[in-house]
């Protein structure tokens, strides 16, 4: 799930801005990429991504996904990290208002 299709939809986000989508447009994706964080991190499930270690030859690495894989300014599947500032404020409010509502524990840790 993490390389296909979470890849896939964080790319959409990215990209899109606030002039080529509407609202509902963004609803739709941001609904689908939480519900999709949301499996990941609350089941621990591992993702898997390629890196080219000295020797040229590709390694896998495999963890567990988390929080902060999402949520902090510099990580790699951040909101912020979008190329449009209103398009990163608005999926990130609704990134965070989604995540509260399905995993209300992410906010007592």
């Amino acid at each position: 799930m993490q390389k296909d299709l979470v890849q896939n939809i964080y790319h959409i986000l990215k990209h899109a801005n606030a002039e080529m989508y509407d609202v509902d447009f963004l609803n739709i994706w941001v609904d689908c990429w939480v519900g999709c964080a949301v499996v990941l991190v609350k089941n621990k499930l591992r993702v898997s991504s390629r890196c080219h270690n000295l020797d040229k030859r590709s390694a896998l690495i495999i963890r567990s996904k988390k929080w902060h894989d999402y949520i902090p300014q510099y990580a790699p599947d951040s909101w912020r990290r979008f190329g449009d500032p209103a398009v990163s404020r608005y999926v990130g409010m609704r990134f965070l208002n989604g995540v509260l509502e399905l995993n209300p524990k992410i906010y007592e840790v």
